[in-house]
């Protein structure tokens, strides 16, 4: 009989945001949304935090003073989406 320990084992992953970007909550994936259709420049207070947890995702970067969809959060939004 197998130990309890080998029933839930998970096998390691270099790449943490890859498991990460599997779970996003419908305020992140709301912004994502807004990113998909227009790079923005400014998000106010409240909804930053949201935007900074897509970057910690890998999903979205802030390059040339805007954010952007990164092909990570395409991919994300698309099988999130359909």
């Amino acid at each position: 009989m197998p130990s309890r320990t080998h029933a839930h084992f998970v096998p390691p992953t270099t790449d943490h945001r890859q498991f990460d970007a599997a779970h996003i909550s419908e305020n992140e994936l709301a912004v994502l949304e807004l990113l998909l259709r227009n790079p923005i420049g400014f998000f106010p207070p409240l909804i930053v935090q949201f935007v900074m947890r897509l970057e910690s995702k890998g999903l979205a970067i802030f390059r040339d003073d805007s954010w952007h969809v990164t092909r990570r959060g395409i991919a994300a939004a698309g099988r999130t989406l359909h």
